[in-house]
C-alpha cells in the first residue's frame, strides 16, 4: 500500500485542493501568530473532565493573562466547555472572520455549542457506508476552519479542549 501527499499529485489539478490547504494553513499561522502559547487538554477516554479541566484552567488563569486566554472546544459531538464558561451565542460571523464569544473573567471561546440550536446534536453528511472514513477528515477539517477563521487576537494562551480518542486527529499537529 502507497499512500501520496498533495505535493506528490503531478499534472492539471483543476480542484486546486493543495492550493486550497497550504492556504488555510497560512491562515492558521497567521492567526495563531499572536498567541503566545496553545495548549490542548486531551485523554483516550471520554468523560474524564478534560472540559472541566479545561474550563477551570480558563478561569484560574483570565485573571493572570495580560493579553486574554481563550479556549476552542474541539469536542465538536459532546461540546460542553462553553457552558462550563458561561459563554453565550450565537457567534458572530463578520467579513473579517468569525468573532468568538465572551465567557467569565472575559475568556473568549469558540465551540459548536454557540453554532447549534440549543440541545441538537452536530449532524455529519458523510456517506453512510464510509463514516469511518469520512468523520476524522471532516472533524479535523472543520478544526483546522475554526483555527483559521476564528478571530483571536492577542492571547497569551488558547487552550484546546479535545474530543476522546484524538488519534483520529492527528494531521492537527501539522499546523
Amino acid at each position: 500500500m502507497s499512500f501520496r501527499t498533495y505535493a506528490d499529485v503531478t499534472g492539471d489539478d483543476r480542484s486546486r485542493l493543495g492550493e486550497q490547504v497550504d492556504a488555510q494553513r497560512r491562515r492558521v499561522r497567521d492567526r495563531l501568530s499572536s498567541v503566545t502559547r496553545v495548549v490542548a487538554i486531551m485523554s483516550g477516554k471520554g468523560g474524564v473532565g478534560k472540559s472541566y479541566v479545561t474550563a477551570a484552567i480558563a478561569r484560574g488563569m483570565a485573571p493572570r493573562m495580560s493579553r486574554g486566554i481563550g479556549v476552542l472546544d474541539a469536542d465538536l459531538a459532546s461540546p460542553t466547555t462553553g457552558r462550563l464558561l458561561e459563554a453565550h451565542g450565537p457567534l458572530h460571523v463578520g467579513d473579517d472572520g468569525v468573532h468568538p464569544a465572551r465567557g467569565v473573567g472575559g475568556v473568549l471561546v469558540c465551540s459548536t455549542d454557540l453554532l447549534l440550536e440549543d440541545g441538537a446534536p452536530l449532524a455529519w453528511r458523510e456517506p453512510t457506508s464510509e463514516r469511518f472514513v469520512w468523520r476524522g477528515a471532516l472533524e479535523a477539517g472543520a478544526l483546522r476552519e475554526f483555527l483559521a477563521d476564528v478571530l483571536w487576537g492577542e492571547l497569551d494562551l488558547l487552550l484546546i479542549d479535545l474530543p476522546p480518542g484524538t488519534d483520529r486527529l492527528d494531521d492537527l499537529t501539522e499546523l
